[in-house]
């Protein structure tokens, strides 16, 4: 066969598929159309020097179902190679011959796909776009590559509620219209009208129970998506306590927030980042008007910490784990405390998240409690002598009675955890030990620390001396019948205080 014999046969080829070029759609595939390298022409595709790709470059919802078809435009053109790979690197098989390439029912929904192909062309070829100069006695090679996209296919926006009561559903929506959905898991489905939500029912209701469950969703094309993930809960779950109130205020600076979680997270390293917190700073308060009392000795610094005005309005927080279900949160500030006269707002997401036991925590936290002045108790034991400082100005002192040797008060910074106006304080020893002791009505006992206390003593008048089992004695005329005239020192620090207040123990007991 002559080269001018060649030539005309191509060119016959060539007018055959511009035939066909105008016949067909260049923008979406066909669904359901053949998969035999002759229908080539009359599927959507797109032409580029000798190639022809279909799909066509750039397509979009081709279905998975379309065969991906490679062809050589002229018939004395040869493919060598083809590749079709999904984005990400995976590589789709197909079959591959002189005269095409073709891969059935290989593609994936939701997929953006990659062609490249290569075709041989004789020396003398008169096509255009080469991607080699001819030489003498070798074969031009020209390499083009297309991409197009697989149908989308509905996908879950989100799911509200989270947590469902009895008989209610958890609302699914979608981000486009379904026409079937399949769900496996503890739960049935129900597609709403329009086909943008989906409605599930929790199977065998329990409360704090969670339902992890796989949807499976169907265009309205008729494409099948993979599974989606998702859950909610039923109400009941175990809900967050807190060791202040919402709403609690004049608190003290010192105590930590501690969160109660019922029952231990299944994750508490992730547990703790859900959680927030926000300060709200009233404008800088003066320090108290109350003047300063007389330093007792030239060598001795005055015991109440320098104020520093509250400008701290952020700051971050430090968590720890005092048990599987104690969360202890503590200011990051400079000083380690809440700033004072300020509105604290705690917020934990924790609806949703699991525990442990296979439940689930249906309800978020929200705490809002606010501080008063920086007030802070300092119990010298060398001197016997508790100073009660706000905002950095000594606003009272006066002699106490600490633990006697063998049962001193245990030193370190502490605060007031509980405060009982009439306290019984009973010895942890038998009845029959040296030291037991069991004291009914004790007034105005404030605990700092396990079981040592503030509180007022009216079974002696040694103030200034040791005196005690750990805790600090403080003179009161309250149900003191000996010495009535005793200073109301206790009364003035009950009222002086509150919860989280800061305790200061310091010095060696004389």
């Amino acid at each position: 066969m002559g080269r001018t014999e060649k030539t005309t046969r191509g060119r016959a080829v060539l007018s055959v598929l511009v035939l066909a070029l105008i016949a067909a759609a260049c923008a979406k595939s066909v669904p359901g159309a053949a998969g035999s390298l002759a229908d080539i022409g009359r599927r959507p595709h797109t032409t580029i020097g000798a190639l022809i790709f279909s799909p066509p470059r750039d397509a979009t919802e081709v279905s998975p179902k379309d065969s991906v078809m490679v062809a050589a435009k002229f018939s004395d053109a040869h493919l060598t190679r083809v590749t079709l790979t999904r984005d990400g690197g995976e590589a789709i098989a197909g079959s591959l011959t002189a005269d095409g390439f073709i891969a059935t029912g290989s593609l994936q929904p939701d997929a953006r796909y990659t062609v490249t192909a290569t075709v041989s062309l004789p020396p003398d070829s008169s096509s255009s776009s080469s991607s080699a100069s001819p030489s003498s006695g070798s074969l031009n090679e020209q390499t083009q590559t297309v991409s197009f996209a697989t149908a989308r296919t509905p996908k879950i926006v989100s799911v509200t509620p989270t947590v469902v009561g009895p008989g209610d559903p958890a609302i699914v929506t979608l981000d486009r219209a379904a026409k079937e959905v399949k769900v496996d898991g503890p739960a049935t489905a129900q597609l709403g009208p329009g086909g943008t939500t989906i409605s599930l029912y929790p199977q065998g209701y329990r409360p704090g129970a969670s339902f992890p469950v796989s949807i499976s969703v169907t265009s309205m094309a008729g494409i099948a998506g993979g599974p989606q993930s998702t859950r909610f809960v039923a109400k009941g779950g175990p809900k967050l306590t807190t060791s202040f109130n919402d709403g609690d205020h004049n608190l003290g600076v010192g105590s930590p927030l501690i969160i109660g979680t019922g029952q231990p997270p299944t994750d508490p390293a992730d547990f703790v980042t859900h959680f927030s917190v926000t300060a709200d700073v009233s404008a800088t308060v003066p320090p108290s008007s109350v003047p300063a009392a007389p330093v007792t000795s030239a060598t001795q610094p005055n015991p109440c910490f320098q104020y520093a005005a509250p400008t701290v309005t952020s700051f971050d927080v430090t968590t720890a784990w005092l048990s599987p279900t104690r969360l202890q949160i503590k200011p990051r500030t400079p000083d380690g405390y809440w700033p004072p006269n300020a509105t604290i707002n705690v917020t934990g997401n924790v609806d949703g998240l699991l525990t442990q036991d296979g439940g689930a925590y249906d309800a978020p936290l929200h705490r809002v409690f606010s501080t008063g002045d920086k007030r802070v108790i300092d119990v010298d034991l060398s001197s016997q002598t508790v100073t009660a400082c706000r905002n950095g100005t000594l606003a009272n002192q006066f002699p106490v009675s600490t633990g006697v040797h063998g049962k001193e008060t245990h030193t370190g910074t502490y605060y007031i955890y509980q405060r009982i106006a009439d306290a019984e304080m009973k010895s942890s020893e038998s009845e029959f030990a040296p030291d037991y002791y069991d004291v009914k009505h004790v007034p105005w006992t404030q605990y700092f620390h396990n079981g040592e206390a503030l509180h007022g003593a009216y079974w002696h008048n040694n103030f200034g001396h040791p005196m005690s089992h750990g805790c600090v004695n403080i003179s009161t005329p309250t149900r003191n019948a000996s010495w009535p005239q005793s200073a109301p020192n206790a009364e003035y620090l009950w009222n002086f205080d509150n919860l989280g207040d800061p305790v200061v123990v310091h010095g060696t007991t004389p």
